[in-house]
């Protein structure tokens, strides 16, 4: 009896695990990100490296079972995948919209992960040498003789790459970010066009897919702002400010590239308020809905996170660039406004597991509140 209800749960588990799942860990991911950052924009204090390695550890034990899970969803239950995330569009699906969740978690972990080893604090005891174990592994494997520190490890990997390279690396990053910008320019216009004229605004329980319009004007302002500090300092590097282990030399024609860092500057200048405008919107929509108490809670609201937090990247990055205390304000702001998010759906998320009369309950709702 116990084996066959263990066997009922697990398969409606595997079933239910739809990528909404991934918003959770996302989301966690993205705010440990932002707080390891924060220092760029000389904003630290004694309790951040702990709280963002909190967030990065809790979104790393929230995202292996949930790959696992939804690995098996695809294996056992191929045909029901597909047809609920391509071909259902009911208000209790929509998963064709988060499923670009679980990959950029996973680049948002592997990212941690390298700037960690980047700040040039590995190999010392310290809890960045779990945190890269990963990084100085693969590091380790390419050294011939086994040997050294996982921070000496990966200069010596890094090291191995031509610094000829550098320049069509960068040209290359110019071109990728520039087809980007153009396609999202077409997507914004068939969303406005959707969301205005033909389909209305989402419906309550969808409110939060507004803020999802913010994480690519907020990424794409990132991107070139980091092409902004790679084309202005030439041959001096490339890297984040954050230690030695990555800086190369690259070769002295990049330089001509530095009046560049000017119009990625204005680029990303613009990116971020038309980022803006969005997050009003939503902010709009979430008022509106609740003045007419039709707001609900749902898991896709922990998606929310992510997208806001790309605001935080491009305030910490342009704070760099200008030396602005006012985007360091503005990155504080967002940071404590994405982590009232991540406290607020946990307490949901809990109170949503304790009145659930039964974890078959549970799931078939979706975290309806």
């Amino acid at each position: 009896m116990h084996t066959r209800r263990a066997r009922r749960f697990l398969s409606t588990l595997i079933q239910s695990c739809t990528p909404v799942w991934f918003t959770p860990p996302t989301a966690l991911a993205s705010l440990a990100l932002s707080l390891r950052l924060l220092p760029l924009a000389r904003i630290d204090f004694p309790a951040l490296t702990p709280l963002s390695t909190a967030f990065y550890l809790a979104s790393l034990a929230l995202f292996v079972p949930v790959s696992a899970l939804f690995l098996l969803r695809l294996v056992l239950y191929p045909r029901e995948t597909r047809r609920a995330t391509v071909y259902e569009r009911d208000t209790s699906g929509l998963e064709l919209g988060y499923i670009s969740s679980w990959p950029k978690c996973f680049v948002l972990l592997v990212s941690f992960g390298g700037f960690a080893v980047s700040e040039g604090k590995v190999g010392t005891g310290g809890a960045a040498d779990g945190l890269a174990l990963a990084v100085g592994m693969l590091a380790w494997l390419r050294r011939p003789e086994g040997e050294g520190g996982v921070g000496d490890g990966v200069g010596s990997g890094i090291g191995l790459f031509s610094p000829g390279l550098a320049g069509p690396m960068v040209v290359f990053s110019f071109c990728a970010t520039g087809a980007a910008w153009f396609l999202a320019t077409l997507d914004y216009g068939v969303l406005m066009h959707e969301l205005v004229l033909v389909m209305g605004w989402p419906p309550p329980e969808h409110t939060g897919l507004v803020f999802a319009l913010i994480g690519p004007l907020g990424q794409c302002a990132s991107a070139v702002l980091l092409l902004a500090e790679a084309a202005r300092r030439g041959d001096g590097g490339v890297a984040l400010d954050g230690g030695d282990l990555v800086h190369s030399k690259v070769v002295t024609g990049l330089a001509a590239m530095a009046p560049l860092e000017v119009v990625c500057v204005l680029l990303a200048l613009f990116t971020v308020g038309m980022a803006v405008v969005w997050l009003l919107l939503g902010i709009f929509t979430i008022l509106y809905r609740m003045s007419r108490r039709e707001l609900t809670w749902n898991p896709s609201w922990n998606g929310m996170v992510a997208p806001v937090s790309s605001l935080a990247y491009a305030s910490i990055l342009l704070s760099m660039e200008l030396d602005s205390p006012f985007f360091r304000y503005v990155a504080c702001v967002v940071i404590i406004a994405c982590v009232l998010m991540v406290v607020v759906n946990l307490g949901f998320t809990i109170r949503l597991a304790v009145t659930a009369k039964s974890r078959r309950e549970f799931t078939a709702t979706g975290g309806k509140n």
